[in-house]
């Protein structure tokens, strides 16, 4: 054996060790000393893959199993990987978890999460997630029990330091906290003889954002283009004139001695005054939604730019959150995000100064997020940090737009994962993941 493997597997048994005794952060280091040193020692990869699993990173451990299988054949990381099918909408059930917990909606969040609990996947997040409901819910003696489930894989967690902290704080006694020690880590997965695990990862989690191959086609659509409609674009112009022009009256105009181009009345759309009269009597928000939006900023009359007004009034404050609240359903009940945003959108149009605005914005970022569509997500998630940054969501979307930056603009990355950290220490968001993308 060459004195480099013979190191990198003594540092593997000292990151066992470590993750062991609670110490998972220094597991991870000293799991990628080893693979340093020994690309082909499959134990240490697997490990390192098993902590980034616990820790909600499944992107960085799915990544580290590939790696394994397709250097060294490890099979048991193949396992690993077929598992990931299984667990597809757990992350996207703790993240729902999550608006719930913000909204207040404490049981059926708590029930959300007991089913996370069926895999080991993000056990860390879910465990502190689960110990803050039952503190909210004043079942303290609950709560001891996740605290602990964390303390035991990561001493050092901040958020449930801080859970600890409030408990004790509110006469729970110090001895109800377990100390780390092998033995109280057992229930938690055993590295020597792991079984095959169940995984869970959703599409707007820590998944590696990849661009839309049907957006990059468009775009160089667009820019072969380019020219070529610059080069019609004269001819263009000239029929629409000329089609416009077929629905004009030339009239002379005595009094300033020159020609006058007045539209052809009997072309001209009626004004549906009756129709939006009815559609605000009855409240009728998707009738008074398509009208208000085709005429809000045309040029009419004084009667029809007061029921208009009207109909603006109505939007901007029950219209909103009759949309809100059916888009929110289809994401949270569904996970339909098509007709979540196309919800959200109309809600998004009227909200300036709604209380839901920044509701709304969040979610329309969840939902990009959930389609892959990066620019959309980063858009409304930046847009959210500018507009609201002591908002309820502005922990997880400083975490979401680091995330996504990650791999695509790294600088980016550091910089919200830096505001996150300084804003939010205590936050379940301000986790290894993040410090790890400071750091590189």
């Amino acid at each position: 054996m060459s004195e480099k493997m013979d190191r990198s597997g003594k540092l593997y048994l000292k990151a066992l060790s470590k993750y062991q005794n609670g110490y998972i952060d220094k597991a991870i280091n000293l799991c990628e000393e080893s693979i340093s040193l020994n690309i082909n020692n499959k134990a240490s990869i697997n490990l390192k893959g098993l902590l980034y699993y616990l820790k909600g990173d499944l992107e960085s451990a799915k990544a580290l199993w590939k790696l394994n299988y397709q250097v060294n054949g490890d099979q048991v990381s193949n396992e690993y990987l077929q598992g990931l099918k299984d667990d597809e909408k757990r992350l996207s059930s703790y993240m729902s978890a999550i608006v719930l917990i913000k909204d207040m909606d404490i049981k059926n969040a708590l029930g959300i999460l007991k089913e996370c609990k069926e895999s080991d996947y993000n056990c860390i997040n879910v465990d502190n997630a689960i110990a803050a409901c039952y503190i909210k819910l004043g079942q303290y003696d609950n709560a001891i029990k996740y605290i602990n489930n964390v303390l035991k894989l990561d001493s050092k967690n901040e958020i449930a330091i801080e859970n600890k902290r409030e408990l004790i704080k509110y006469g729970t006694d110090r001895k109800n906290f377990e100390s780390n020690s092998f033995a109280t880590t057992q229930k938690v997965i055993s590295v020597v003889c792991v079984l095959l695990i169940c995984f869970s990862v959703s599409k707007f989690g820590v998944e590696k954002i990849k661009l839309n191959k049907e957006n990059i086609v468009q775009k160089n659509v667009l820019v072969n283009n380019h020219k070529g409609e610059n080069e019609n674009k004269e001819s263009q112009d000239k029929n629409i004139k000329n089609k416009n022009m077929q629905n004009k009256d030339i009239v002379y105009d005595e009094a300033n001695n020159k020609i006058d181009v007045k539209a052809n009345n009997k072309n001209k759309e009626k004004f549906p005054l009756d129709a939006i009269k009815k559609s605000l009597d009855q409240k009728d928000y998707e009738k008074l939604y398509q009208y208000v939006s085709k005429w809000k900023d045309k040029e009419v009359g004084i009667n029809e730019r007061s029921i208009i007004e009207q109909g603006v009034n109505l939007l901007n404050t029950e219209g909103v959150k009759h949309f809100y609240t059916r888009g929110s359903e289809y994401l949270l009940n569904n996970k339909d995000y098509d007709k979540s945003i196309h919800d959200l959108l109309k809600a998004y149009q009227f909200a300036d100064e709604s209380y839901l605005y920044q509701h709304i914005t969040y979610m329309l970022g969840v939902c990009y997020q959930a389609k892959n569509d990066v620019k959309s997500s980063l858009e409304y998630f930046i847009q959210y940090d500018n507009k609201f940054p002591a908002g309820n969501y502005e922990d997880e979307v400083l975490y979401r737009i680091a995330m996504i930056n990650k791999d695509i603009n790294i600088n980016e990355a550091k910089k919200y994962s830096k505001k996150l950290l300084d804003n939010y220490p205590y936050s379940q968001y301000s986790n290894s993941v993040i410090k790890s993308i400071i750091n590189e």
